[in-house]
């Protein structure tokens, strides 16, 4: 079974009154990198990465990153797992 996870850095960011440029700076990314996180291309983010973000949202990192359970074929049926 493959998990993805979804996050919602952009909503903190925007919670912060932050730039993507301000965040990456923050953070000490490339802002590119941020944005690629931001829309979900980076299925697991570095845990340095996750913690902060948390941090600087003043929340966890469970609320920041969930994990997403997929639906697979088991059996001939659809079960989500």
């Amino acid at each position: 079974m493959k998990k993805t996870t979804t996050n919602k850095v952009r909503q903190v960011r925007e919670s912060l009154g932050l730039s993507q440029q301000e965040l990456a700076d923050t953070l000490g990314v490339n802002k590119g990198y941020l944005g690629y996180v931001e829309r979900g291309g980076v299925p697991s983010p570095s845990v340095w990465f996750a913690l902060k973000v948390a941090a600087l949202g003043g929340t966890t990192v469970e609320r920041v990153f969930e994990v997403v359970k997929e639906t697979i074929i088991a059996g001939g049926t659809n079960e989500t797992l």
